[in-house]
């Protein structure tokens, strides 16, 4: 479907919210607003609910479930949180809901929506970023279209929310790691010492550790720097931050390096 053609069917779903009267929207429940409104929007988006690993419904993420997750490659991109019409989208519980999800997965994303009005959140700042009513999906529809799939592939989301300074510029993994590297070399050696008092190990022995540790975490953020595979490590340093998960973080990073 291209651009022009979702921009009509959106605008016929408009049309079709605006004929309802005030007892039949009290009868969508959100089970019925997602089947009526928000699942038929996504597919004129270019989004294929039929393919589960394109659009997952009801995937676990933290301590729930998101209602659908919109994948690329079977990488998630983005998580819904759908309401029934009508629903406040404003309420802090709902907002906290929806965002705590995608921060848990290290999802950027997070989509807040019962049709009448749609809220899409930088997760992981926890900042908004795009918000409508659904009178405004026309006139503002280059915003809607960001949430497509072309425009995902594209990766146009990300792009405007750098231009308008909603998440730091895109900077290249190799200049991120250049820079960083040999400050994290010289904590990890110093730590690695002081847990070593009687320096059983040689200095070229913990080198060593700490190289074979850096090429791991490399080759990981690299798969995830090119949308090969889903944001581990930033999920795994998100639940620990929000104690979602227990204990010392090396745990969780040892059951994903041999995952991999």
């Amino acid at each position: 479907m291209t651009k022009e053609e979702a921009k009509q069917k959106i605008a016929e779903l408009v049309e079709k919210y605006q004929k309802l009267t005030a007892k039949e929207i009290k009868g969508f429940n959100e089970e019925a607003t997602k089947q009526a409104f928000i699942q038929p929007m996504f597919r004129a988006l270019g989004w294929d609910f039929e393919n589960t690993n394109e659009v997952s419904p009801e995937e676990h993420a933290s301590n729930g479930r998101v209602d659908y997750a919109f994948k690329l490659n079977n990488v998630s991109q983005f998580y819904i949180e759908a309401k029934s019409l009508k629903a406040d989208l404003n309420r802090e519980d709902y907002i906290k809901q929806s965002v705590s999800y995608s921060y848990a997965r290290g999802v950027i994303w997070a989509v807040l929506t019962d049709f009448e009005s749609l809220r899409v959140f930088n997760a992981l700042q926890n900042k908004p970023f795009i918000s409508l009513s659904c009178l405004e999906y026309l006139n503002h529809f280059d915003d809607i279209w960001l949430l497509s799939r072309q425009a995902f592939t594209d990766n146009e989301l990300n792009k405007k929310a750098q231009a308008y300074g909603a998440m730091p510029p895109f900077i290249p993994i190799e200049k991120r790691l250049f820079k960083q590297l040999s400050q994290w070399r010289e904590n990890l050696f110093n730590e690695i010492y002081r847990y070593n008092p009687e320096k059983k190990l040689e200095r070229e022995q913990v080198d060593s550790m700490i190289q074979k540790l850096f090429n791991r975490l490399i080759f990981i953020r690299t798969c995830e720097d090119r949308r090969i595979e889903e944001n581990g490590i930033r999920a795994l340093l998100n639940q620990w931050k929000t104690g979602l998960s227990k204990g010392y973080l090396s745990k969780p990073l040892r059951a994903l390096l041999k995952e991999y």
